[in-house]
């Protein structure tokens, strides 16, 4: 015969499974003032938002406030986006339908007990994700990361209805964060670049595009493209000035809304490395040549530290030469045959590839690529 669980032995399995749990008042979703600790002399919640309560914590509560002690009776929150070893996520619908694609996912469920029906889906994900509202198919969706909670079962709604968990889905039913939803997560996370809230880029074109373009897993992309633009991501924050743990942070976040993340062992044997050029044998760190031969979606157009790159490739004498009394034009179209060079080991491109890479006319390229061989920098 199994034992029928008391709502302090419910909520101290929260706990084992390792979240983050929070007082509520009897019957509501506010946090429970008498039982929260102090920040700078008031109530609060959020120290559970980085530190969870103890199974001591929650005996308290029980003891202090639960209704068979003669106390006012308690609810109970799960943090979400809580770091621990179980990264909770909560989809929250307000509504007697759950939107196909989250069903398809038979994750753990919850009925809230709100009139007219509503449901709370738990998943778990990456560290870091934001709370945010999104539509999936159709239907609005409250999406709970950090810096919010819910109500959890053990607890009764205003209504006098319990949340329960349905179709006996315990927390064992967790699945991973779906791809739709990633998706939504991903381009949200990726609008706050306008509003300066991405990495410092310092003016490199190929860090932006690494930020911005969506990567998925090797299933649904090009084999290792994600592996591959996580690397670089990291190489080239470091390259460009930043601190090995600027470099990390970033990289952490641009991972979190892959589709789906590196975990988190796949994305520490990219990090514990460090920076390339701390590696024996390796002068420099990753670059331009890296990531023209790795990444070859990234365009370079406008980019002044490619260009830099390409002067690094040839001899000071060469340089000079060029330098020399040579107009505009005549130094773009050198360096665009020194950056293929670079890539293919041939200082050869077209006429046409020629205007694509620098912007100058026929007549223009065409006498340039003569003074160039002039010069004997290129064949005749």
């Amino acid at each position: 015969m199994s034992k029928i669980l008391t709502p302090q032995d419910q909520t101290t399995q929260y706990v084992d499974w390792g979240l983050s749990t929070v007082p509520l008042v009897s019957h509501g979703k506010t946090p429970l003032l008498e039982a929260l600790p102090l920040v700078h002399g008031r109530p609060s919640w959020k120290p559970y938002q980085t530190k969870a309560a103890t199974t001591e914590d929650v005996g308290l509560w029980y003891a202090n406030y639960g209704p068979d002690m003669g106390g006012t009776g308690l609810n109970i929150g799960l943090v979400t986006g809580y770091p621990g070893a179980l990264c909770l996520y909560v989809v929250d619908i307000d509504g007697p339908v759950i939107p196909e694609s989250l069903a398809a996912c038979h994750t753990t469920t919850v009925q809230t007990g709100r009139p007219g029906g509503g449901f709370h889906l738990y998943f778990k994900g990456p560290q870091s994700l934001p709370s945010g509202r999104y539509t999936i198919d159709g239907t609005s969706c409250e999406f709970k990361g950090v810096g919010s909670y819910v109500v959890a079962p053990v607890s009764v709604h205003a209504s006098g209805t319990a949340y329960t968990f349905i179709e006996e889905r315990g927390l064992s039913a967790i699945k991973d964060l779906p791809g739709v939803l990633m998706k939504q997560l991903e381009a949200q996370f990726m609008s706050d670049i306008p509003k300066g809230r991405g990495p410092n880029i310092k003016g490199r074109a190929c860090l932006e595009q690494m930020w911005v373009r969506t990567l998925k897993g090797p299933c649904g992309s090009d084999p290792g493209e994600r592996e591959l633009t996580i690397y670089g991501f990291y190489q080239v924050l470091q390259t460009a000035g930043h601190n090995e743990a600027y470099a990390r942070l970033w990289t952490e976040k641009k991972n979190a809304v892959c589709v789906p993340p590196m975990t988190d062992r796949e994305l520490l044997k990219i990090t514990m490395r460090g920076p390339e050029a701390k590696r024996p044998g390796h002068a420099y760190g990753v670059s331009c040549p890296w990531v023209q031969r790795n990444l070859p979606w990234v365009d370079c157009k406008g980019c002044h530290y490619a260009d830099r790159e390409a002067l690094h490739m040839v001899n000071a004498y060469e340089l000079e030469q060029v330098q020399r009394g040579m107009s505009p034009a005549v130094f773009s179209v050198y360096i665009a045959l020194v950056r293929q060079e670079s890539n293919t080991g041939i200082r050869v491109l077209s006429l046409s590839e020629l205007q694509e890479e620098t912007g100058l006319s026929k007549p223009t390229i065409i006498a340039a690529r003569q003074t160039l061989r002039d010069k004997g920098l290129l064949p005749r």
